[in-house]
């Protein structure tokens, strides 16, 4: 199992514990700090969704 963001398993805790967890508290305030930071360029050496593109999501 990746381990990026990882906030819990239902397999080991039950589903509102993992929620209302610190865990998820904690990857919640950081995506919302990356996301409020601003927009990011994207690479200019790259043009996603271009056909023939190396480029995610579309290579």
């Amino acid at each position: 199992m990746p381990q990026w963001m990882r906030v819990g398993n239902v397999h080991e805790q039950a589903l509102a514990d993992i929620l209302s967890g610190t865990a998820l508290a904690d990857a919640t305030a950081a995506i919302r700090t990356i996301a409020q930071s601003g927009p990011c360029e994207p690479d200019e050496e790259c043009s996603p969704g271009t056909p023939l593109s190396g480029c995610n999501p579309r290579n």
